[in-house]
């Protein structure tokens, strides 16, 4: 069960864990026992600190009274929701008042699972962050991030906008320095451990596979790095439902690259032909604007775009390979692969809800070199995106070479970056994915 214990840290960052809520009565702000979800109900509680509350939804006002907690039931599965929290003194003046967007909890067996493939169903729930409840509640003074235990995290690496913050072994996150009507992008990283039955099964691939001997895997080859990464607008207003939909579109790009000129063979073959193999240049670093790479695939999501403002809808516009050069031990070219996107081996499994403005999917992408055997380029992720604007995605790559995922998000012409790893070895092509991530707005 989650421990919550209340402190400060470092003086202006504050990590709060608690099993059961204790609230002084003379607190001056409101404070959120952990939100409680289930596929068709949230429960909300709250300490007490004023004489009435009112809990908005999506805009509407759905509860007006003096209890500290509420119940919203008969909600969808799997769905987002947002609540706007107000506390009322004797005259009847707001004290305070909290924004939390949450999620209800996917059924047991969900439609996806159902459809997709016995290998990304198996990647799927091999990571700890598919369908993760994350859970942040924001005011002009704190920013709180919650997410339930992970199995084999012990700490976590907290940053925002890129500076690193703290380190936690808890998984609740509250930062009181915020200025009000700020934007911030928070980054939690941990690892954990892998099993000795997947430590075992990834020596084995290496010494079967002519990449040579199985002391070259260093000890963080069997670590499994995780990311939740949450974008925060302290100036957000949630505002009542338009009558009419208005159109979301997104569109989706996931790159591959080389951060080098030329790289060492990291597979010989027998006759050694290929000593090195070209790379994307030395001066490829993340920037959604560079066209170098190895893998390029981009989708395009988009809800309510009919022009009676119903719809759903998503597929993929782009797919490519950069040609593989190869060179011998003088670095001169002996062989070029452009067979292009036909390297690419994915599966697409969509599910697409027109009448709720729903859509799903699942985009696993597996590319290897044409001209040596080896492991796959790998990578998954699942996307989630709804009318409402809000998405979530949560997925699992390789931690070579480095990746790049991209969006241009709704009322948008420009990509940001929203997940990317650096290439670290080779070596950590081999099965199983090495970094989970889940990322949403």
């Amino acid at each position: 069960m989650k421990k919550r214990l209340m402190g400060l840290f470092s003086g202006l960052i504050s990590v709060v864990i608690l099993s059961t809520p204790v609230y002084a009565e003379d607190v001056e702000h409101l404070e959120l026992a952990p939100v409680i979800s289930k596929e068709n109900q949230i429960e909300l509680s709250w300490n007490k600190i004023g004489e009435r509350y009112q809990v908005f939804s999506n805009g509407e006002l759905i509860y007006d009274g003096e209890d500290t907690s509420y119940k919203h039931v008969k909600l969808y599965d799997s769905t987002p929701y947002s609540y706007l929290i107000k506390a009322f003194n004797k005259e009847d003046e707001v004290i305070d008042e909290v924004n939390v967007k949450t999620m209800t909890r996917p059924k047991e067996n969900t439609e996806l699972f159902s459809k997709a493939s016995n290998e990304t169903v198996s990647k799927m729930k091999e990571n700890p962050l598919t369908d993760l409840q994350i859970d942040t509640i924001t005011s002009n003074k704190m920013v709180i991030i919650d997410w339930p235990d992970i199995e084999g995290v012990n700490n976590y690496r907290v940053f925002r906008e890129g500076e690193f913050l703290f380190e936690t072994n808890e998984s609740k996150v509250v930062d009181k320095r915020v200025k009000q009507g700020s934007q911030y992008i928070y980054s939690i990283e941990g690892e954990r451990q892998i099993s000795e039955e997947k430590k075992v099964e990834i020596l084995r691939q290496i010494k079967s596979s002519g990449f040579g001997a199985t002391d070259l895997a260093s000890e963080e080859t069997f670590y499994q790095a995780i990311t939740i990464i949450r974008e925060i607008d302290l100036g957000e207003k949630i505002e009542l439902d338009s009558t009419v939909p208005v159109p979301k579109k997104w569109q989706l790009r996931y790159r591959t690259f080389i951060p080098e000129n030329m790289v060492p063979n990291p597979f010989p073959d027998l006759d050694n032909k290929y000593e090195y193999f070209g790379g994307d240049g030395s001066d490829r670093d993340f920037n959604p604007a560079d066209d170098r790479y190895r893998t390029h695939t981009e989708l395009r999501v988009c809800i309510f775009c009919n022009s009676n403002g119903t719809g759903a809808s998503v597929g993929i516009t782009s797919i490519d390979v950069s040609p593989t050069k190869a060179y011998d031990s003088n670095k001169e070219l002996v062989a070029v692969s452009r067979e292009g996107s036909g390297d690419i081996n994915f599966r697409y499994e969509p599910i697409v809800d027109q009448k709720n403005g729903k859509v799903e999917f699942v985009f696993d992408h597996a590319a290897g070199n044409p001209l040596v055997p080896g492991p796959d380029i790998d990578y998954y992720y699942h996307g989630r995106f709804w009318g409402g604007g809000t998405y979530s995605v949560d997925g699992g790559n390789d931690l070579a070479p480095s990746h790049e995922f991209s969006i241009i998000e709704p009322g948008s012409n420009r990509w940001v970056i929203k997940h990317a790893t650096a290439h670290r070895d080779f070596n950590r092509l081999f099965p199983p994915l090495d970094h989970f991530f889940n990322f949403g707005r």
